[in-house]
């Protein structure tokens, strides 16, 4: 309990797991409660998880200094355009047909190849609407607006100038792997929403209430069937020492001080939202010094305290699985690689799980069962579109293999 510091033992015959996701405490709002606690103790728990290198989209956008949630399509849809720092509409070129309705995948594509060539800070730019849209925009998003408002950028019924935009932070989503009764690896342990690996669910509201119509229906019948619940206490006493540890300490590194560190090393751009081996390898050396030498310094000085402290142990663990599932890749498909840009579907239908072993990661490769599906995939290998319209733009060049920066 994060208010009196009581320890509790929930009993369950089943349990259904719908804690996703990870923003690593990003900008958007309700993102510094979304810290990947239910994939981390899943983990540890011996659960097989999956998916953190192919989330279904890298990330999503934001105003870049204020503190606004989802809208986007909304700003868009009113007749809202990006701009470069150079003052350049760039999703013309990126996506002549759709700009910026062009979807999230592909406005991450466009806005780390701009941020790459050098062309930050992006904005938004607004105001060329029109009074009746801004009034909309009102109606529809008034907390954006309101705040918008109290700065100065909206002014009566006009945007007085472009609101910097950005990706809030590369989105890591290790989900557990199911079955479509959403059966996890154990026993008892069901999966919905965006806790469950992208390729069991995908991304959303509506994909999480089906999945947690089935997940409550198959574990109410695993619950139904099964005997009585006895807790190993043993294995509580050895818990309740771990989850009070840090607050024992008299003296130590403060949980947010890890937490920037953990931030430093995961959330710039080119790190998982633009991808290249020595940069993810750098990445992943910096999250396994927090884990071997600052998590066992970390001091709590109350119940509050303790709880961040267990979001920075549970954000380092999906760090270090999101960066080794991402190196394990080496392809371009739903993020792109610089070292390599190639879908390739001769070697890389399958999918990258990982499980713990003596409390360290061990991933494996598995087939995706094609054999399976209605539908038949061909085994091709091909330049990612969005390298093939780069080297046309004359943004980049193949050589030996390898994406090179004109």
């Amino acid at each position: 309990n994060a208010r009196n510091g009581d320890f509790v033992l929930l009993k369950a015959k089943a349990t259904v797991l719908a804690t996703g996701n990870a923003w690593y405490k990003g900008l958007g709002p309700g993102h510094r409660d979304c810290t990947g606690d239910g994939y981390a103790a899943a983990f540890r728990a011996g659960a097989t998880l999956s998916g953190a290198e192919n989330p279904d989209g890298p990330t999503n956008f934001f105003p870049a200094r204020y503190d606004i949630g989802p809208g986007m399509n909304k700003f868009v849809g009113e007749g809202g355009i990006f701009l470069n720092a150079k003052g350049e509409r760039f999703m013309e070129q990126y996506n002549p047909t759709l700009k910026e309705r062009a979807g999230l995948r592909n406005l991450n594509y466009a806005f780390t190849l701009e941020a790459k060539r050098g062309n930050t800070p992006i904005f938004m730019d607004m105001t060329r609407l029109s009074p009746e849209a801004v009034r909309r925009l009102k109606d529809v998003l008034p907390l954006a607006m309101k705040m918008f408002e109290s700065v100065g950028l909206v002014v009566g019924d006009r945007f007085t100038q472009p609101v910097e935009w950005m990706p809030i932070a590369p989105l890591a989503r290790p989900g557990l792997t199911a079955n479509r009764r959403f059966e996890t690896s154990l026993p008892g342990l069901f999966v919905a929403g965006e806790a469950a690996a992208p390729q069991a669910v995908p991304i959303g509201l509506a994909s999480a209430a089906t999945s947690g119509a089935t997940a409550g229906k198959t574990a109410a019948e695993f619950a139904f069937k099964a005997g009585a619940f006895t807790a190993d206490e043993e294995q509580v006493k050895h818990l309740r020492n771990e989850v009070f540890k840090s607050l024992n300490r008299s003296t130590g590194i403060e949980p947010e001080q890890i937490l920037l560190a953990v931030q430093e090393a995961i959330v710039p751009y080119d790190v998982l939202l633009l991808r290249k081996a020595e940069r993810m390898k750098r990445a992943l050396g910096a999250v396994e010094d927090i884990r071997d030498n600052q998590l066992p310094l970390m001091r709590a000085y109350d119940p509050h305290y303790l709880r961040l402290a267990h979001e920075v142990c549970n954000l380092t663990l999906v760090a270090e699985l999101h960066l080794r599932m991402a190196l394990a890749r080496t392809e371009s498909r739903v993020v792109l690689r610089e070292d390599f840009p190639y879908e390739d579907n001769q070697e890389w239908l399958k999918w990258v799980v990982a499980q713990q072993d003596n409390s360290r990661i061990k991933l494996s490769i598995q087939d995706v069962p094609l054999e399976s599906y209605p539908y038949k995939v061909e085994r091709t290998k091909s330049l990612h579109h969005m390298w093939q319209l780069a080297e046309k733009l004359g943004i980049v060049r193949l050589d030996k293999g390898e994406v090179k920066w004109a």
